[in-house]
């Protein structure tokens, strides 16, 4: 490309004209668009097929430099940031009793399946990883990360684990959480499948909802202009408030932590995405109850999100290391299986019991989000309850604010690594035993008491 063109803005164009080829093949290719393959995993595939390490080896065709690659690297990881800033920006909160009345079973269920990762993850890093393989205890965290996380979280996880030494991570990592999105996808599909005689789509309710509270927001947010620059500076305060928190902790532990509790480092481990999140969500409550200003448009922050989103699945993938990932697709099967059999177990086994209200419905979005990214969530809900009769997109809105915080993202995600070389990796399954055990029980007691209520 043109020298005058700074190197940054010829790597997103690239990311770009991948999202476009890869629009086109969905239309050229009409069942990858019936099985809901996302376009940006097929840009991202497109990117790695031309990229130096397949077609780029031809000789004098290298269509994607060294630079650019380099270039995609910073960028996806500057992205990730911009989208766990925007989980929360724009989202109005229902009425405390009802909002909790709609997410606890959702937050059960999907606490239940995130620590699963977590406990499955231990045991087999244990028994065969560890063993057979000489992995470091690390990777126990990596079901959690690609499947609860996606792939935005396993490439905002590559400094933690450079910083750890954990070798080859973020190439597993990058490499696992677009299959685990791919099983998510098509397992999800065939769930549906076989349950399509009893979707609620097929049934009449009286009273139903059929409006969330996040389409009520866009309708009236529609009046105002879609000021993207106001949106972007938005974004930007709260990632800068995320590093802020990260500044404040790395100072609270200095000058107090090491002092009296630990002896070793420890915040630096942290990586800033789920700060920016806290930041977002900050941002948000101070626009909800003292800021009288309204000024930020969801339906625009999602435009950007979504954006964000499709540029990190385009340039992570697009970067995978194939030659790590051929050294390491046992490893990378191994993981894959595991955390798909669990989920599928977990989410069969437990989803009547733990939502008392439309739990195939509602519990189809945590399937989906624990099998990669809250979209996929989404769009399955949307298959089985395109006019939101359950209400399950408001109960699934609300549960995030339970859920992402601490895992699929937050600052259990990101600490992860670190707790399981601080504690031990023993401790650390241990702990995550109890916890499946912990959110199972609350869900089915919540479960059974709004069940008693009628």
């Amino acid at each position: 490309m043109h020298g005058s063109i700074p190197i940054y803005f010829q790597a997103l164009f690239l990311a770009s004209l991948f999202a476009l080829l890869a629009e086109m093949v969905l239309s050229l290719i009409p069942v990858f668009k019936r099985i809901h393959v996302p376009r940006s995993f097929l840009g991202g595939i497109l990117a790695l097929i031309v990229g130096p390490q397949l077609i780029g080896q031809l000789h004098d065709f290298n269509l994607i430099s060294n630079q650019i690659q380099d270039s995609w690297s910073t960028l996806a990881l500057f992205f990730v940031n911009v989208i766990f800033a925007s989980v929360f920006l724009g989202r109005k909160i229902p009425k405390f009793k009802t909002s909790m009345q709609l997410a606890i079973p959702q937050a059960a269920l999907g606490q239940t399946i995130a620590w699963g990762q977590y406990l499955v993850g231990g045991l087999i890093t244990l028994t065969v990883l560890i063993p057979v393989f000489h992995l470091d205890e690390s990777v126990a965290s990596f079901i959690e990360i690609c499947f609860q996380g996606g792939i935005g979280v396993a490439v905002g996880m590559g400094d933690t684990f450079e910083s750890l030494g954990i070798e080859n991570a973020k190439s597993i990592t990058v490499a696992l959480a677009p299959l685990a999105m791919l099983t998510g996808i098509l397992s999800g599909i065939v769930l549906i499948n076989l349950r399509k005689k009893h979707l609620i789509h097929k049934t009449e309710e009286k009273g139903a909802q059929k409006e969330t509270v996040e389409s009520k927001v866009q309708k009236a947010t529609t009046r105002y202009q879609d000021s993207l620059i106001v949106q972007i500076a938005i974004i930007g305060i709260a990632i800068l408030l995320g590093m802020f928190l990260l500044d404040l902790l790395e100072l609270l532990e200095k000058n107090l932590l090491m002092k009296y509790l630990y002896d070793t480092e420890f915040v630096k481990y942290i990586p800033l995405f789920p700060l920016a999140l806290l930041g977002g969500a900050t941002i948000q409550f101070l626009f909800d109850k003292t800021i009288p200003l309204d000024i930020i448009n969801r339906k625009t922050v999602k435009k950007i999100q979504l954006f964000a989103l499709d540029a990190v699945i385009i340039m992570a993938i697009g970067t995978i290391d194939l030659a790590v990932v051929n050294d390491n697709l046992i490893v990378i099967l191994i993981l894959l299986g595991t955390g798909f059999i669990w989920n599928i177990s977990c989410f069969l086994l437990t989803y009547k019991i733990i939502i008392p209200k439309y739990p195939f419905e509602r519990g189809i979005a945590n399937y989906g989000q624990s099998m990669g990214t809250t979209s996929i969530g989404l769009m399955l809900l949307s298959i089985v309850d395109k006019d939101n009769r359950s209400r399950g997109k408001e109960a699934f809105g609300i549960k995030q604010l339970l859920f992402e915080p601490f895992v699929g993202g937050g600052l259990i995600t990101g600490l992860s690594p670190i707790l399981i070389r601080k504690i031990g990796l023993v401790y650390f399954t241990s702990i995550s035993f109890a916890l499946v055990l912990c959110f199972f029980f609350i869900g089915y007691f919540y479960s059974k008491r709004i069940k008693l209520k009628g």
